[in-house]
């Protein structure tokens, strides 16, 4: 019996090298994450803004330093780029272990966002490289299920390993996980560029940076990918940290909180899968639009729900959670199809780094105004403010006119300098965004 697609590039060695790897690390950074909000919070004693500090310090990296490591991605191999990066992560949360405050944890916390954001576009220019064309779908698809996956156990695994031996430790073997990683990838092999593309001309820095944001910006399709992601990510953050207050406005025992996250992270995963198995022929855009639409929609049911104070079964509502977990599948995985499959292989580490940017910003600028709402009018208008727009979205990108021509050219692929080095997308374009799963996100 032959195997499900979406799992065929486990035949390739060296995409199951990178995709071991990434099993490896994303098990880890839950641990990290458990751990860090464990010391910070219940340790320490730190408070509300220390945790602020923490989310900024992991995200501010890719809001201001991504694109310039995007440069560098693209300028050395892969594989040795990711096992560096894997190696000094390990010695950074090793010395989480003797921050002596919480000054000095943080510093050591945005170190190693920054070597995040240098390993992510080199992994996927590995992707790109171990993968024949006509698998790199569900290559995608395995490595967002990777990611989502690791968010439904990563965090069951890190509270029960905190709450066994206490935070450091669980430092200890987020180190081990970066080791371990480094030493998968040890065996990777790849080739220097796609076959049959030229090596790129050797540019000044702030040349290649500006060749990556240009590239970015003249293609219709990745700016309305980028343009779609960023507002789902505002309008979606707007709501996503008001979890908890959504379950007492729904008049529910707060016990659904664990079983709703739980039901949108199963949907994630089976949408994954679905959209691996059987969602090659689906365009991104449209993949994206009716992601948009059916989340946005249920979101706002969920919300009138709380406003109404309507009386509607707990099956009801996980079932909905479920389906609200298999439409943001559809949306991340959208993005990430778009960016591998529109981005020539050496400037993706340029143009996905550059489009980290914007929807991170988001996830920083979006909670406040949902709690600032929700304090004013309640969570339930949040909700369904939300996700009424999200659904609006969704229905305005659909509308014909709204997506790019199949087959339109993008004038800055047709540079002749550009052109040796772009192969054509042997499908329908889809999508791919940054980590999907590595987000601190009910949602996403």
């Amino acid at each position: 019996m032959a195997s499900p697609r979406i799992f065929t590039p486990l035949r390739l060695p060296q995409y199951r090298r990178i995709f071991a790897g990434q099993i490896v690390s994303g098990l880890g950074d839950w641990l990290d994450m458990i751990a860090l909000l464990t010391l910070v919070a219940y340790v320490w004693r730190s408070g509300a803004f220390a945790l602020a500090g923490l989310t900024m310090a992991v995200a501010i990296p890719a809001i201001a330093v991504a694109p310039f490591m995007g440069v560098w991605a693209d300028r050395l191999p892969p594989r040795g780029l990711m096992i560096k990066a894997d190696l000094v992560r390990a010695a950074l949360v090793l010395g989480y272990l003797v921050a002596p405050n919480l000054p000095v944890l943080l510093l050591l916390v945005m170190c190693k966002s920054v070597l995040s954001t240098l390993f992510e576009p080199a992994e996927r220019k590995a992707i790109r490289l171990s993968s024949p064309p006509d698998e790199l779908h569900a290559a995608i698809s395995l490595t967002t299920l990777a990611g989502q996956a690791t968010k439904v156990v990563g965090p069951a695994i890190g509270g029960l390993l905190v709450a066994a031996v206490g935070p450091y430790w669980a430092f200890a073997a987020d180190a081990a996980t970066f080791v371990l990683s480094a030493i998968i990838l040890a065996g990777l092999r790849l080739p220097e560029q796609a076959a049959g593309h030229p090596a790129p001309e050797r540019r000044q820095f702030w040349a290649e940076l500006r060749e990556g944001l240009g590239f970015l910006l003249g293609s219709h399709r990745l700016r309305v990918a980028l343009v779609g992601m960023t507002a789902t990510i505002f309008l979606v953050f707007t709501f996503d940290t008001l979890s908890p207050l959504t379950v007492t406005a729904l008049g529910v025992d707060s016990s659904m909180l664990g079983f709703a996250i739980a039901g949108i992270g199963f949907g994630a995963v089976a949408g994954t899968i679905i959209i691996g198995q059987w969602g090659e022929r689906v365009p991104a855009p449209v993949l994206m639009s009716s992601s948009q639409v059916v989340a946005g929609a249920l979101v706002a049911f969920i919300g009138l729900v709380a406003l109404t104070r309507a009386n509607v079964a707990a099956p009801v509502l996980l079932v909905t959670m479920i389906v609200t977990g298999v439409a943001a599948a559809g949306i991340l995985m959208s993005f990430s199809l778009t960016l591998q499959n529109e981005t020539p292989e050496n400037l993706l580490g340029r143009v996905s780094g550059t489009a980290e940017v914007l929807p991170t910003a988001m996830m920083l600028i979006a909670p406040p105004i949902g709690a600032s709402v929700a304090a004013s009018l309640g969570v339930g208008w949040v909700l369904a403010v939300a996700g009424g727009s999200l659904a609006l979205l969704g229905t305005v990108t659909m509308m014909p006119g709204r997506r790019a021509a199949p087959g339109r050219p993008n004038p800055i692929i047709a540079e002749p300098d550009l052109v040796a080095h772009a192969a054509p997308p042997a499908y329908p374009p889809h999508l791919d965004i940054s980590r999907p799963g590595r987000t601190p996100s009910v949602f996403f």
